[in-house]
């Protein structure tokens, strides 16, 4: 993904050189946005004059070089479908495919949304030409060129809602990109004291291709400066996941609205077919970043689209799943608009919310950039989109005939009692399944590397993980069969390693054994077999577990079919 930084220098330019002589003093407006603006007489005025100049919904097409497509219509008229997110449509019967333990479900189906918010995704350094009063065509908004209408204008006035501003509102004078930079400049400069939050959201999602990337981020009435057809050129790799992970964090707005007079001294330009103007803009930080997460087989990426409980709006990043799941390879780019850095590189999601955190804890009323902004038809109506790809397929997989859930580890903890285990001596912990036989090949294998000691009368814990030459299954029906046992291999003491003695004793107060499933699409937050606590096996007193290496001595730790405790040595 090439990454294009925000190039919003001109408020500073404007702060030092002292360029404010367009600013003039002026009441305080009764009207300060276009809410307001649309209660008053002049607006039916205003929509009567100029609705003409708008009379058809606008469309244009973008294809992207992975064969997606998305087509984007802007349209004053009131939406018929609600404002908010992308909404899928099933095109087609579905069809039913089945492998590798998994029965699956495939889906032809379209994404489409609408919005009267334009989200900047910074393309081609879109944040200069976003500012409160810009005049622009339905085209030049869509089509990434960013041409101005320009001309002779009348005053305007520009206002904020943040209340910590020394002013909240400036008059313009022949407005134009300077003139209303330095009014935006000077509202800036009053802007004191900790930052507010106006809003915050993340956004999560699964993007099959270019298409559904663009849609979902808002790209809509940004133009395409850049193709960013590359992010995806492993999209029809099925061992693929591409996440979009948008955050926002807006500071306070800046609005304007349209003079008695109108925008421009010659009518003509004021006439100028599908001409906008952009009413409000929202300042704050916003982080767009792709995740291309591999993973080692294509189940294990349908599991983890369906196990991911971030995917959606959310009011945080939630990343566990993100490390529950296994993945080969995870790269994450993006960048930042607004806020105390620029580009955004990560190598997990725990690291990219660590990131974000940080940006959002830091960002200032200094360094708030345009994320997000409206705009208007000449009559006064705000413009929405509505975006649509084309078909895609969609898969969803559980696993086949209902299976049982597999397990992913076991988590065990021993309290120790007044004797703990030397770091030298070495051991081994398995999981068998049913209440004897611990001579063959356990489920799931610990094996001590040594240098590990454990305190007298403290705990250690240990992840035991699949062993590979186990020939069963992985899944909870194994254990329900019969029960299990974990079982403690003999201690190994290496001569020597414990001064004066001869020997390692052991002695185990305390067992707790928590059995994790692994997520899946029926079960996206499994949790542990037998509940949070886990199966636990108490030996005080007179019953606790002593081992010696010299005397060969092993434990074994029953559960029964249930996976409740029933017994030890």
């Amino acid at each position: 993904m090439k990454l294009l930084l925000p190039c919003l220098l001109l408020f500073s330019a404007y702060l030092a050189n002292g360029q404010t002589k367009p600013l003039v003093a002026a009441k305080a407006p009764l009207v300060r946005n276009m809410d307001d603006f649309k209660k008053t007489p002049q607006y039916a005025k205003r929509k009567a004059a100029y609705d003409k100049n708008s009379p058809k919904p606008q469309s244009k097409s973008v294809k992207f070089q992975d064969g997606s497509k998305l087509t984007i219509t802007l349209d004053k008229n009131q939406p018929s479908s609600p404002i908010g997110d992308p909404v899928k449509k099933k095109v087609g019967p579905e069809k039913k495919e089945s492998g590798n333990g998994m029965d699956c479900t495939v889906n032809n189906v379209t994404l489409s949304a609408t919005s009267n918010s334009f989200l900047n995704n910074d393309y081609s350094g879109t944040t200069a030409n976003i500012y409160p009063g810009a005049c622009y065509t339905y085209a030049s908004l869509t089509d990434g060129s960013w041409k101005e209408t320009t001309g002779d204008r009348y005053a305007i006035m520009v206002t904020t809602d943040n209340p910590n501003a020394a002013t909240s509102y400036v008059t313009v004078q022949n407005p134009n990109v300077g003139t209303l930079y330095a009014a935006v400049a000077k509202l800036f400069a009053g802007m004191k004291g900790p930052a507010g939050t106006e809003s915050l959201t993340y956004n999560v999602s699964n993007a099959e291709n270019s298409s559904t990337y663009n849609l979902q981020i808002g790209a809509a009435a940004s133009g395409y400066g850049v193709d960013l057809s590359n992010v995806y050129t492993n999209g029809n790799s099925s061992s693929h996941v591409h996440m979009t992970i948008d955050a926002t964090k807006t500071l306070f707005t800046i609005s304007t609205t349209p003079p008695d007079s109108g925008f421009f001294k010659d009518p003509k330009v004021e006439a100028t077919p599908y001409l906008s103007f952009i009413g409000e803009v929202s300042y704050g930080v916003r982080i767009l970043a792709n995740a291309d997460i591999t993973f080692a087989n294509e189940t294990d990426a349908d599991v983890f689209k369906g196990s991911y409980s971030g995917f959606g709006v959310t009011v945080s990043l939630k990343v566990e799943y993100g490390s529950d799941v296994k993945s080969t390879n995870t790269t994450i780019n993006g960048y930042m608009i607004g806020g105390p850095g620029n580009q955004v590189v990560a190598y997990s999601l725990s690291d990219l919310k660590k990131q974000i955190d940080e940006a959002f804890a830091h960002c200032t009323y200094q360094n708030a950039r345009p994320i997000k902004y409206k705009s208007y038809s000449m009559g006064g109506d705000i413009l929405n989109t509505y975006s649509a790809t084309d078909q895609f397929a969609e898969r969803s997989c559980q696993p086949a005939n209902g299976g049982s859930p597999e397990i992913q580890d076991v988590i065990v903890t021993f309290t120790q009692g007044g004797d703990g285990k030397e770091a030298p001596t070495q051991y081994q912990l398995g999981l068998f399944p049913g209440l004897t036989g611990s001579n063959g090949q356990p489920m799931f294998l610990y094996t001590s590397s040594g240098n590990n000691y454990y305190a007298n009368n403290g705990t250690a814990t240990v992840v035991l993980k699949r062993n590979p030459s186990y020939k069963g299954k992985y899944d909870e029906a194994t254990l329900q069969k019969s029960g299990g046992h974990l079982h403690i291999y003999p201690l190994n003491y290496r001569p020597g390693s414990v001064s004066g003695i001869g020997y390692d004793l052991w002695q185990i107060t305390n067992v707790k054994a928590i059995i994790n499933l692994t997520p899946s699409p029926v079960n996206p937050n499994p949790q542990p077999i037998g509940g949070t606590n886990g199966i636990t096996w108490q030996f005080n007193g007179p019953n606790q577990i002593n081992l010696r290496s010299d005397q060969g001595t092993t434990a074994d730790f029953l559960f029964n079919a249930n996976f409740g405790e029933i017994g030890a040595p």
